[in-house]
C-alpha cells in the first residue's frame, strides 16, 4: 500500500511453516535488505526441524548476497 513520503515504514519478511501453520517473522522500520534476508534464514536454520524446507523466493534484489545456507 502506497504511503506519502514522511510516514513511518513498517516492514514484514517472513516464512510459514507449512505443517504446523506457524509464522516466523523479520521486522523492521528501514527497508527490507540482504541483511534482513539473512535473519530470517538465520530464524529458519535455529528452528532445526530436521526435514527439508522449501524457499519460494521472487528473485528480488535483495535476496542475492546472503552467504548463509540452510543444511
Amino acid at each position: 500500500m502506497p504511503s506519502p513520503s514522511g510516514r513511518k515504514r513498517f516492514n514484514v519478511l517472513g516464512a510459514m511453516n507449512a505443517l504446523s501453520l506457524d509464522i516466523i517473522p523479520v521486522t523492521n522500520e528501514t527497508y527490507i535488505n540482504a541483511e534482513s534476508v539473512c535473519q530470517l534464514l538465520q530464524k529458519l536454520s535455529d528452528l532445526t526441524l530436521g526435514i527439508p524446507i522449501t524457499l519460494v523466493w521472487d528473485n528480488a534484489r535483495y535476496q542475492k548476497g546472503c552467504d548463509l545456507y540452510l543444511i
